[in-house]
């Protein structure tokens, strides 16, 4: 009726502070409609997409051909869509029920340019808002099926997680199931040492461009002599801290250096909950974002996924300290044996 020859809707995920793809689709040669894959979600801050501006903000956004071709602050989540969608024009149109957002729709030009006039931009607006009903059920129905999806994983992922008594397997499961939330750009866990006096780094990933300083992260530790440690504070006190520019002087200078080496625009320390006992703090996950400010919205689902390994960390890493005792008094037995 308007013209647009493609279609997109995004539903906001609270609970990973994400807008998601829901589906985006064309007309082809012929007419008719196919189904585009490979578009990112993005991350539920303002500054980062333009459709998450529209979520948050419930305005409209327009954007001509004119003014697709001359942006050169386009963010870089949108570039991509861009390309990969070969947009001229488009019109992002948030859906609002009860003053919430529920997501956004986006009407994509791939020929002709429209040109739309404010008048149109108002009809579709309104149109949009018509649908709300309809896109709130298809939304909760959505997250029901995701929700059944989630709850299915997590009873397999608990049994795998029991089953696993090796240390290093079960920090390759946990941090296989972290980055699967496609919310961070590293991760590092700290670990208690046996009389809890120190955190111990045991395990980093990083991205490709840092993976030459993983090693140097690896066993540092922490403790009550550590000032201003954020990793100490939360293992200490079982509460998240984040750290970005406006905050970073509150902590130990070194940490500065951090966010600047890492390249990262926030970083967040998130304490392993025993499930439990919540007051229980079996270590500590550090991740960071080059893209995003983080904060408890970002977190959330990071912290149920830790609390599911929290108590077999604990027995995996007794056991490994009792492997290496029995290792060390074999060692000795050894020795002896061969003095004598």
């Amino acid at each position: 009726h308007w013209g647009f020859d493609g279609l997109g809707v995004q539903f906001v995920d609270k609970d990973s502070s994400l807008l998601r793809i829901y589906s985006y689709w064309n007309l082809d040669e012929n007419g008719k409609i196919c189904q585009i894959d490979g578009i990112e979600n993005v991350p539920l801050q303002a500054d980062l997409s333009v459709s998450a501006w529209v979520a948050l903000k419930q305005r409209s956004y327009y954007a001509n051909a004119e003014r697709i071709r001359s942006a050169n602050d386009i963010p870089e989540v949108d570039q991509r869509s861009l390309s990969l969608l070969k947009v001229k024009e488009n019109l992002l149109v948030p859906v609002i029920q009860n003053g919430e957002t529920l997501g956004v729709f986006q009407f994509i030009v791939h020929e002709h340019p429209l040109n739309l006039k404010k008048s149109t931009i108002k009809d579709v607006f309104e149109f949009v808002q018509g649908l709300s009903s309809h896109v709130a059920m298809i939304k909760s129905r959505n997250e029901l099926e995701a929700s059944r999806s989630e709850q299915a994983h997590q009873f397999e992922l608990l049994s795998e997680i029991n089953r696993t008594i090796r240390l290093s397997s079960l920090m390759d499961l946990m941090f296989d199931e972290v980055d699967a939330l496609e919310l961070f750009d590293g991760v590092m866990l700290y670990l208690p040492t046996q009389d809890e006096q120190h955190l111990v780094c045991q395990r980093v990933n990083f991205p490709e461009d840092l993976i030459a300083i993983e090693d140097l992260c690896l066993g540092q530790r922490s403790g009550e002599e550590s000032k201003g440690s954020p990793a100490w504070q939360v293992y200490r006190e079982g509460v998240s801290a984040f750290l970005n520019a406006s905050n970073v002087d509150h902590f130990d200078s070194v940490y500065k250096m951090m966010l600047t080496g890492l390249h990262a625009r926030s970083i967040g320390y998130v304490a392993i909950r025993s499930q439990k006992d919540s007051r229980q703090v079996k270590g500590v996950v550090s991740v960071f974002s080059r893209k995003r400010l983080l904060g408890p919205d970002d977190t959330r689902r990071l912290e149920r996924t830790l609390s599911l390994f929290a108590e077999q960390l604990e027995n995996a890493s007794n056991y490994q300290q009792m492997i290496k005792g029995q290792k060390l008094v074999d060692g000795m037995l050894d020795e002896r044996t061969r003095f004598m």
